[in-house]
């Protein structure tokens, strides 16, 4: 059977936290599971140095009536708040989302660079190629299953571009060079057991090598063509 596997392990600068979504979708379903780590940015009074406070606090998981999204990035809290607002509307459709989050996530991240960059810390120098900030959408449109990633690039004209990565049946992105050097996303193996723990078995791999960055209760939510149901929610997506 052939399946879509987004893995995202996103880095963005000015401390925040590294993020493991795997997102599974075959002909019948898709399946997306996200730990909650993320890490609160702050100044130390004393040497002015950046401080960074981990927490395990963020549903990075979110259900809407036909389209749900999983997010990552920079920065992660407010491109979520503002990714909530377009799912109350209910007919809002895949292209109306990806067009509204696309327009408005922009000025969030600009606006973010722009308050991050205030002295006394310098401007940050971008890496060309570097994703700051992802997200899939993914669920049910016209009786049929969809699921888009669309990533945020800096790119080497010294511009921000949206990227949009077609389907294609494995998909690797960020740092994901010891799962695919291990070959552990592509090795069969790895989904012997079932979807479910392959993706918990996933990012508890990823735990393993960045534990302070990437941990938490992990939450899986899949989605048919009849309905969205979650696998043993847990905190913080209660």
């Amino acid at each position: 059977m052939k399946k879509l596997i987004t893995v995202l392990l996103f880095v963005p600068f000015v401390g925040y936290s590294q993020t493991c979504i795997i997102a599974i979708k075959t002909k019948n379903k898709i399946i997306v599971g996200a730990e909650s780590r993320t890490t609160f940015p702050g100044i130390n009074p004393i040497t002015h140095e950046r401080l960074v406070k981990f927490e395990d606090t963020v549903c990075k998981i979110w259900e809407g009536k036909n389209i749900n999204f999983t997010i990552s990035g920079y920065p992660g809290s407010k491109l979520i708040s503002f990714a909530r607002t377009l799912l109350k509307n209910d007919s809002i459709t895949f292209s109306q989302f990806e067009e509204r989050y696309k327009k408005e996530a922009l000025k969030i991240v600009l606006k973010a660079i722009e308050n991050d960059n205030k002295p006394p810390f310098p401007t940050p120098t971008y890496q060309v190629g570097k994703v700051l900030t992802d997200i899939i959408l993914f669920g049910r449109e016209n009786d049929s299953l969809k699921m888009v990633r669309i990533s945020l690039v800096f790119l080497d004209d010294a511009k921000f571009h949206w990227w949009q990565v077609k389907e294609r049946d494995t998909i690797g992105s960020g740092e994901t060079a010891e799962i695919e050097s291990n070959n552990i996303l592509y090795d069969k193996n790895t989904w012997k057991n079932g979807y479910i723990k392959g993706i918990e078995y996933l990012i508890n791999y990823v735990h393993d090598l960045y534990p302070k960055n990437v941990g938490g209760p992990i939450n899986i939510i899949e989605v048919t063509k009849r309905k969205t149901r979650w696998i043993g929610k847990k905190p913080p997506c209660y």
